[in-house]
Parts: structure tokens; C-alpha cells; sequence
């Protein structure tokens, strides 16, 4: 099934075939495995199984481990399995999880649990870990750093004590 044109709805929106337009509802998008979605996302929960191409604003935000991002996130929480390239702006939390992939220029968070990869600069105003396995390509600025196990960071790291203010 093929969408062109925007979806608006106040109730849950599930994408199984191809939509090429914007989706925004009050509540919440699932884009399965093997749909794909080219336009923005706006809801209060985003959950991407198959592949967005285009930006989400949402509180909350899952990406599974066959989930593909292309474009940037703004959300409360932010946790991803899969693949994403684009800037991220996460205002409590953004966790990558073993096997997923992150390319960013940079990514904003207060909290940042890291176990898979992050290819970009990351602005963290309380603390990041690095968990076993997890790798950073990329400086990092953060209040506390914390490394779990064998992981590995390319980049600076900038440590804080006051409040981090981006220049």
C-alpha cells in the first residue's frame, strides 16, 4: 500500500506499506519492518521497525534493531537498536544499545548510556557511560565520565564541574 499526503489523526497511526508525506498524531507511530516512511513524524511515541527517512518530534522515541533513521530527533528519551544519521537532541535520555549505529554531527542529552556505536561530537550535561563493547568517534563534553568493561572512545573528552553551555 502506497500514502501520498500527510496523515493527521488523534489516535495511534501503524505504517505497514509506504508513506511519502508527513505523519502526526497525538498519540503514537509504529513503522514496521519493512515499511518505509519519507516525511516528518510527530507524535508523543515513535517506534521504527522498517525505515524513516525524515525527522521525528516526539516524547518518546524506539528505534528496533531493524529501524533506520535518516534525519534528526528531538524527543525526551530516545533508545535505538538500529541505525540512525542525524542530529539528536535528547532532553533526559538517549541510550544506544549493543549492534546499533549512531552518525551524528551531535547529539544533546542529559543522560547518554552508551553500548553500541556513536559516530559525532556528544554534549552530555550529567554523565555518559560507555559500557562494554561501546565505542565513541567523537569528542565528548560531559560533567562525569563513566567506562564499563572493554570499550573504546577516539576523540576528547571534556569534563566539567559547572553547568556545560554549548559555544
Amino acid at each position: 500500500m502506497l500514502i501520498n499526503g500527510d496523515i493527521i489523526s488523534c489516535e495511534p497511526i501503524v505504517v505497514y506499506g509506504r508513506v511519502s508525506g508527513d505523519i502526526t498524531s497525538q498519540k503514537s507511530v509504529i513503522i514496521h519492518r519493512g515499511a518505509t516512511v519519507g516525511g516528518k513524524i510527530k507524535a508523543q511515541e515513535v517506534r521504527v521497525d522498517g525505515i524513516l527517512e525524515g525527522a521525528i518530534e516526539a516524547q518518546i522515541v524506539e528505534i528496533g534493531k531493524d529501524g533506520v533513521v535518516d534525519g534528526y530527533m528531538i524527543a525526551s528519551n530516545i533508545t535505538t537498536a538500529g541505525k540512525s544519521d542525524g542530529d539528536i537532541l535528547a532532553k533526559n535520555s538517549l541510550v544506544v544499545e549493543e549492534g546499533a549505529e549512531v552518525k551524528t554531527v551531535e547529539a544533546i542529552s542529559k543522560v547518554v548510556k552508551v553500548s553500541g556505536i556513536i559516530k559525532g561530537d556528544l554534549v552530555v550535561s550529567e554523565y555518559i557511560e560507555v559500557n562494554e563493547n561501546g565505542f565513541i568517534d567523537g569528542d565528548i563534553k560531559t560533567r562525569e565520565y563513566v567506562s564499563v568493561g572493554s570499550n573504546k572512545v577516539s576523540g576528547s573528552i571534556y569534563r566539567y564541574v559547572g553547568k556545560i553551555t554549548k559555544e
